[in-house]
């Protein structure tokens, strides 16, 4: 894929980029089978196109803000897209030690039969550098 930075400063990134997109996708047992009792291979494979938008500041020394869109879709299906947006705060505790919260969304517009197609992650993480 390629990329391009609009903004590169200290404080500030800001950039997209465009790639290609490989989904190896290995289902559950329990996923196979479909309401209308037919049942759906336990692999698949979609080739396709990914944008990606993404967004670093550092607010001061001590807190630093990133937040990413990404976009997936599939070449020979369009409905198979998928979102995924992502935001973080990282906060430094000493020059080791930071503590980081994420909250990232994941949407899959052709999801599995009777599955959600939007999950939420959140996490709150105590980060050491060696470095």
């Amino acid at each position: 894929g390629v990329g391009y930075y609009f903004i590169t400063s200290k404080t500030l990134k800001l950039w997209g980029e465009l790639g290609y997109d490989f989904l190896f996708d290995v289902r559950r047992d329990d996923a196979l089978l479909q309401k209308d009792g037919s049942v759906i291979a336990k692999t698949k494979s979609e080739q396709g196109v990914r944008l990606f938008g993404g967004y670093d500041h550092k607010l001061s020394d001590s807190v630093q803000l990133v937040a990413g869109v990404e976009y997936l879709q599939a070449f020979t299906d369009t409905s198979a897209w998928r979102l995924n947006i992502d935001g973080g705060v990282k906060a430094n505790l000493s020059k080791k030690f930071a503590l980081a919260t994420t909250v990232g969304v994941r949407y899959d517009h052709n999801a599995l039969e009777g599955k959600t197609p939007t999950d939420v992650l959140t996490s709150i993480s105590l980060v050491y550098s060696l470095f």
